[in-house]
């Protein structure tokens, strides 16, 4: 037999055994719910095939893209000629806006794997707006009014998204102001419709952040009737993030000549503050390591408190001294924390308790 005869004797038999073999053709492969209340548990629909093969189909397994679409099909075998269906169920749960879901079927036959699709628009109950999105004035509400994106090393991306919900009956515009140069940020869609959701995306830049360890922006995000651009309703948004440094890739020779930060102590005492009386207290930072221990920030929540080192670089045997300051407390009691962030790779951020006791004046 020559090359060419077996060639054709081969795609023959392959012709044959496809047509013995059983083959699902579908009526729908697409159902559109239309718009619906999410006050309803479950919506249905039937996706109808028919096996146009020779031999009897099984579908031997279908997979969802989320834990809110299941099916149900038929487990027995299809006979050749047969019609059947497969059951999508889609649950809302309570999230309002579009929706488009799909639904894989794998057979014994041809086509061995069929996408399912079902869609829809999801209209929010007054009651599950309020649970989902409970921040916001205006029609447009958010889900959050703050973005946490954790620690972030420096030099890297972080992205962020949250979500909003247009419960109005008109048209609203989005943009986003105030953004600082870490920071972009997008509006998907920019238009938003009645009923339909807004995503605020944020991108972090954490090598242009200002600060090292926590790092707090606001940022305005702004909606307006497209029939009116002066009724502005404005929203602020806190992005925050703790930015440290990386290092991951110092070897055991770099940690052994490492800066190495040893504290004084680890709790100053102010003992008794007079009311608005300035008081400042001090300790000393010793590096015990074999290269230069940089303070990279010092940190206190409280307003009224400052702290700053004498040196910011300090060299291998060589001290910096703290001085911490607390102005005008009002506070009955002073229990609070400094961090000092450095490039000590064991311990890059360590905290001192600031402690004491207010006696104010008459």
């Amino acid at each position: 037999m020559t090359k060419r005869s077996w060639l054709m004797a081969t795609m023959l038999l392959m012709a044959v055994a496809a047509m013995g073999q059983p083959a699902i053709a579908w009526l729908e492969q697409e159902h559109d719910f239309g718009s619906f209340s999410d006050s309803l548990k479950m919506v249905t629909c039937h996706m109808r095939f028919v096996n146009t093969g020779q031999e009897p189909l099984v579908i031997t397994q279908v997979k969802s893209s989320c834990g809110c679409t299941a099916a149900e099909y038929p487990r027995t075998p299809i006979a050749p000629g047969d019609t059947s269906a497969v059951e999508l169920r889609y649950s809302p749960r309570r999230i309002p806006g579009d929706f488009e879901k799909n639904v894989w079927v794998y057979t014994n036959g041809t086509p061995k794997k069929s996408v399912l699709t079902v869609k829809g628009l999801v209209i929010g109950a007054p009651e599950s707006i309020l649970e989902q999105y409970p921040v916001g004035e205006g029609p447009v509400r958010f889900s959050h009014a703050s973005l946490p994106l954790g620690e972030i090393t420096k030099g890297r991306w972080r992205e962020a998204y949250v979500t909003g919900y247009n419960t109005g009956n008109e048209p609203m515009h989005a943009r986003i102001k105030g953004l600082p140069t870490h920071i972009t940020a997008k509006v998907l869609p920019d238009t938003i419709m009645p009923g339909k959701l807004v995503t605020m995306s944020i991108f972090y830049d954490s090598w242009k952040a200002p600060l090292w360890g926590l790092n707090s922006d606001s940022v305005t995000f702004e909606t307006y009737p497209l029939a009116d651009t002066t009724a502005v309703i404005a929203m602020p948004f806190t992005i925050m993030a703790q930015v440290k440094e990386d290092f991951s890739k110092m070897t055991d020779k770099d940690r052994g000549k490492a800066p190495d930060a040893v504290f004084s102590t680890d709790k100053v005492d102010f003992g008794t503050l007079h009311g608005g009386d300035a008081v400042t207290r001090t300790f000393t930072i010793k590096n015990e390591g074999k290269r230069n221990l940089i303070i990279r920030r010092l940190y206190i929540p409280e307003g009224n408190i400052t702290a700053q080192a004498d040196v910011l670089e300090v060299k291998k045997g060589k001290k910096a001294t703290v001085s911490v300051t607390v102005n005008g407390l009002q506070e009955p009691v002073l229990n609070t924390t400094l961090t000092v962030i450095s490039n000590d790779p064991y311990k890059p951020r360590q905290t001192v308790r600031l402690v004491g006791l207010t006696d104010k004046k008459d």
